[in-house]
């Protein structure tokens, strides 16, 4: 279970398609090898850095490996092919779906729209 590993940083416009095209170059972008900074490279802030790496991993587009690097699941590939910029609202309805049925990676998310129920409207 997850929580509140984005740092308070919701999936902001732009940022998954910024940290595909930096996987693609370099998979272990936000680990900071090499004498590379990340907040250098991705253009973004600590905090930043860390939710943009936990958001590509909780709608499933990346993973990591045994060495932390990011590789791209069979999704993540398809959508590099089909929508790498992420304008298609039907990527974006696939994400949301994937997000809320995330229960390892995005516990809130998950238990929000599977298992809440609202009892009462005031």
């Amino acid at each position: 279970m997850k929580f509140r590993a984005h740092d308070t940083f919701f999936i902001r416009k732009g940022w998954l398609a910024k940290g595909v095209k930096h996987v693609q170059k370099n998979p272990a972008v936000f680990l900071g090898r090499d004498g590379e900074n990340p907040m250098d490279t991705l253009g973004i802030g600590a905090n930043m850095v860390k939710a943009l790496r936990y958001w590509l991993q909780a709608v499933g587009i990346t993973e990591e490996n045994k060495h932390r690097e990011q590789v791209f699941t069979p999704l993540g590939k398809i959508i590099i092919r089909c929508d790498p910029y992420f304008e298609e609202l039907g990527t974006l309805w696939l994400l949301h779906y994937r997000l809320a049925s995330s229960r390892d990676h995005a516990t809130a998310w998950w238990w929000f729209f599977n298992e809440f129920r609202l009892l009462e409207v005031a």
